[in-house]
């Protein structure tokens, strides 16, 4: 009883509450203003632990330097932005989402550790969520049609996205058999709502990151094929659930995600939806050029494609920052890309699942951030980095001779 207390009120829970708050407040259609409430508790409970506990892991000052230098050059476009009040309310909302969703974890969270209790966290909350969509779900069966609105369909989308990661890796794919149980049942119901939601990016998203994991399972060494050994539970899992999700299927719970996934790949451009989105590409791409060294400012595309101060973005993140912030946000944020991106790397080497699903996750908010939302909807892909950072730092210190988790394959390539 008392590790579940202090699990509940420790600054990873709380983080991860703040962290997915967004989703809950569009999912529930919440007045209350959970966010700062969620922010205030976690600040609270960082600068406690920090009072206590003030170890620092030097090696993440670069990121931090990194990210830094990107909030300043986002401040310092206001003063040319065309968008008075939409610059503002994105530097604001950077400021107090953004900001402490990359730092939070890099200042206060101590190793693997924490990053257990954050799989935890986000275990609890896509299951309570999951279980709160399905009377919606049940309500929408045979009809095409988003199970909430328009920012409902996406929140719940991600949110079941990373759980799936999160249960299947975490627990599912785990020698405990209770555990397992419970992973099985709980990645099963989290899928039925993320195919059920109509969202057609968590999906895709979901599926290139479970090729990725099955394509990287395998290597070959002296002529013999070594796999995995997490990939006998993991292909066995989705042999399991197949059954399931053909008898929702059958039932017409997916309707709107297979109507959606047709018209991207049989209309013409990808459909309306894909159109609007290549057209945002277009016109932020011209408005670069425009300026290329510093962009056009902070909030401006709404601006710029509407003629008046409304706040919009071109559904990208890349692009957005290369026509907001121009050469050198988007380099500031290449460089914190690609300094994470060669973590992704080390930790690859480990072999250790528990590692490597935070590669898989953050590979999972990057693909979404290509297609959907903008810097601010889209700072869990920030909140990875860091996690990706942590991981890293925690397997160079405790996990260099950690042991070899590739098991012979049944078939073995032969040498000449």
């Amino acid at each position: 009883m008392r590790k579940i207390i202090k699990f509940l009120v420790s600054v990873e829970f709380f983080f991860t509450l703040f962290l997915f708050s967004g989703y809950f407040k569009e999912g529930f259609n919440m007045s209350l203003d959970l966010t700062a409430i969620l922010l205030v508790i976690t600040m609270i409970l960082v600068l406690v632990k920090v009072y206590f506990s003030p170890e620092f892991n030097k090696n993440n000052l670069i990121p931090i330097y990194i990210f830094l230098l990107l909030y300043i050059f986002l401040i310092l476009s206001l003063y040319y932005s065309p968008s008075p009040y939409s610059s503002l309310n994105k530097v604001i909302k950077f400021t107090f989402l953004t900001l402490p969703s990359f730092l939070i974890p890099l200042i206060s969270f101590k190793g693997m550790e924490s990053l257990k209790k954050v799989a935890i966290s986000i275990a609890i909350i896509s299951i309570v969520f999951a279980l709160s969509v399905i009377p919606a779900l049940i309500s929408n069966s045979g009809t095409i049609g988003f199970v909430g609105s328009q920012g409902q369909y996406q929140s719940i989308g991600r949110m079941m996205g990373v759980g799936c990661i999160i249960l299947i890796f975490y627990f599912a794919i785990n020698k405990n058999n209770k555990v397992k149980l419970f992973g099985l049942i709980s990645t099963l119901l989290c899928m039925v709502v993320l195919l059920g939601s109509g969202s057609r990016m968590p999906l895709i998203s979901l599926t290139i990151v479970a090729l990725y994991f099955f394509v990287t399972s395998f290597k070959i060494k002296n002529g013999t094929l070594f796999y995995r050994k997490e990939l006998k539970l993991f292909s066995l899992l989705l042999l399991l659930m197949l059954p399931m999700i053909w008898f929702f299927f059958q039932k017409g719970y997916f309707v709107t995600v297979i109507y959606r996934l047709s018209v991207l790949f049989n209309e013409k451009g990808g459909g309306v939806s894909a159109i609007g989105r290549t057209d945002a590409f277009e016109t932020a791409i011209n408005t670069w050029k425009s300026n290329p060294l510093l962009g056009s400012g902070v909030g401006s595309f709404g601006f710029i494609q509407y003629g008046y101060d409304k706040i919009d973005y071109p559904h990208n993140i890349l692009i957005e920052l290369l026509m907001e912030q121009g050469l050198i946000g988007f380099s500031l944020f290449l460089i914190l890309f690609s300094y994470v991106a060669l973590k992704c790397f080390g930790i690859l080497k480990t072999e250790s699942i528990h590692y490597i699903v935070w590669v898989l996750i953050f590979l999972n908010f990057f693909l979404n951030s290509l297609v959907s939302g903008d810097i601010n909807s889209n700072r869990m892909l920030f909140t990875a980095m860091s996690f990706v950072i942590i991981a890293y730092n925690n397997y160079v210190v405790e996990e260099i001779n950690s042991p070899d988790h590739f098991t012979d394959g049944k078939f073995l390539l032969t040498q000449k």
